[in-house]
């Protein structure tokens, strides 16, 4: 799988070993080529996965299919990329209302700046789902936590690593990292000069 949208360009590589793998790249206009930004990955990774599956972006924002995912039931994660695209944070993930075996949740998806378009298949490729979801629905505006949005049970959350980055963008009152789910500082920087 391949799109593009813009200066960004996303290459999925759904067999690579382990889980799967999606690789992010920048149009550079001085060398006129794709440079490598990032090589991402489910934060969770399941032997057999197949992350990359099936690819959408809109803006900063990017869907990974994994459709392998849990006896082929199927999950999709939508992260958020900063500005350069070399750094991305799973910030939801979707599965079906009604997951079942070999139901290929993420064959097919499409992401806008406020929905989620996913589509379903069975094995013989005859018949499927779709399902519109709201992008914003279960967003807990907490740096330091993976919401979910399961159809059929509502929001959720899952707390990020430790020491994972929350930079409230002041550079004055110390780098801000993840503990147990909640963003805080580490120690203050002194931005007085004394003058």
């Amino acid at each position: 799988e391949m799109v593009m949208h813009g200066d960004r360009l996303l290459i999925g590589a759904e067999n690579q070993a382990p889980s799967g793998a999606v690789y992010v790249f920048g149009w550079d206009g001085l060398t006129e080529a794709w440079t490598p930004l990032a090589k991402l990955g489910p934060t969770d990774a399941e032997l057999g996965a197949t992350f990359g599956s099936s690819l959408s972006i809109s803006g900063s924002r990017i869907l990974v299919a994994d459709q392998s995912r849990h006896e082929a039931r199927g999950m999709v994660h939508l992260l958020e990329g900063d500005a350069g695209g070399t750094s991305w944070t799973e910030v939801a993930r979707y599965t079906a209302p009604a997951p079942k075996t070999d139901g290929y949740f993420g064959a097919v998806t499409a992401l806008s700046e406020s929905h989620v378009l996913v589509a379903t298949t069975d094995p013989s490729f005859t018949t499927g789902d779709a399902y519109v979801i709201d992008a914003a629905l279960c967003d807990d505006t907490n740096p330091c936590t993976a919401d979910t949005c399961d159809p059929a049970t509502g929001c959720g959350a899952t707390a990020l690593d430790d020491a994972t980055s929350c930079p409230d963008e002041d550079l004055c009152n110390g780098l801000e990292l993840c503990a147990s789910g909640s963003c805080g500082a580490a120690t203050s920087i002194v931005c007085d000069d004394g003058d």
